[in-house]
This record gives C-alpha cells, sequence and structure tokens, in this order.
C-alpha cells in the first residue's frame, strides 16, 4: 500500500478536473488486491462499461440527424429507451463497485472502517457535489493502513536482526570449546 499526500491529491485532481480520481482508483484498487483475502472489487470497466454505452448513443444519435438531417421519431424513442437502462445500469453499477470497495477497506482495516461508512460517505458527498472528499477520507484510511504495514514491516526486519544477532554471539561452552583447542 502507497501512502499519498493528500494536498498534492487534492491538486492534481482539481487540475486534471476529476480525472486523477479515476486514476486513483484504478491505482488504489491494484493495491488493495495484492492483499491475499481481500474481497474482490471489480475492474473499473465494470462500472465505466455503460457510460461507454451511453456514450456511443449520444454519438450514434447525433451522426443519425447530421447524416439524415431530420428527426426520427422510432430512432428517438429506441436511444431514449437504451439510454435509460444505460443510466440505470452505470447506476447500479457503480453503487456495487463502491460497496466492494468498502468490503476491501473494511477487511484492511480489521473492521475499523465499516464498509457501509465507506458507501454512505460516498453517496452523501455524491450528492452535495463534492465527490472529491471521497477519495482524500478513502486515501486517509489508505495511508494509515500503509503506516501500519511498514511499522509491522520494520519490526520483523528489527526481529530478524536481532535473531541474527543472537546466533552469531558465542555462548559459553563455545568459548570454553574455542581455547581448548
Amino acid at each position: 500500500m502507497r501512502q499519498r499526500h493528500l494536498g498534492k491529491m487534492f491538486l492534481l485532481t482539481m487540475v486534471t478536473l476529476g480525472l486523477y480520481q479515476l486514476y486513483w482508483l484504478v491505482k488504489t484498487r491494484a493495491e488493495i488486491m495484492e492483499h491475499k483475502g481481500v474481497p474482490e472489487i471489480p475492474s473499473m470497466w465494470v462500472p465505466l462499461t455503460p457510460a461507454i454505452v451511453l456514450g456511443g448513443l449520444v454519438l450514434f444519435s447525433w451522426l443519425f440527424r447530421v447524416i439524415h438531417g431530420g428527426d426520427n421519431t422510432t430512432l428517438n424513442a429506441t436511444l431514449f429507451v437504451l439510454a435509460f437502462f444505460a443510466i440505470i445500469a452505470l447506476g447500479v453499477l457503480i453503487l456495487r463497485w463502491i460497496w466492494s470497495y468498502g468490503q476491501a477497506i473494511e477487511y484492511l482495516t480489521g473492521g475499523e472502517t465499516n464498509h457501509s461508512y465507506v458507501f454512505w460517505m460516498w453517496m452523501l458527498l455524491v450528492i452535495i457535489s463534492t465527490n472529491m472528499g471521497w477519495s482524500l477520507i478513502m486515501q486517509h484510511e489508505l495511508n494509515i493502513i500503509a503506516k501500519n504495514e511498514m511499522e509491522t514491516e520494520a519490526e520483523a526486519r528489527q526481529a530478524a536482526k536481532a535473531a541474527l544477532l543472537a546466533d552469531e554471539k558465542p555462548t559459553p561452552n563455545k568459548k570454553a570449546r574455542k581455547k581448548k583447542s
């Protein structure tokens, strides 16, 4: 798990008009999935697929109007229905993705951060249009996990080093044998 500076994340999100958040989600998902036993978080392509389909429908509709120079009521109705279902699918898949992400965060924090908290915090921040705050809050949780991992690794290295030093020190019996030789 990698620690990230929250101020830098905020600036990158602002400068890239929110695209950094997508990058951050992809990267943190990959980091989370490296841990054994973590609940599966679907690929980012899962919630993005309906958005791509929706974009394709809009492009198709626009091209049809440009090429045929008019309005086709049947096509418009069909595109409306398809777009409606694409939007519904997009919402459902995004919510499912966030729920899975929350379950993984809960697993990594040992239950300290509840997956429901992750999910409802995301919902609240989307509603008040500050979704950037969610990624900052989640990164803060990931920073705590990364810090704990680094401390655990440092303790393990020190324990291993102490064990090696303890094995190298001659015991009194070894000293006595060396003197007799």
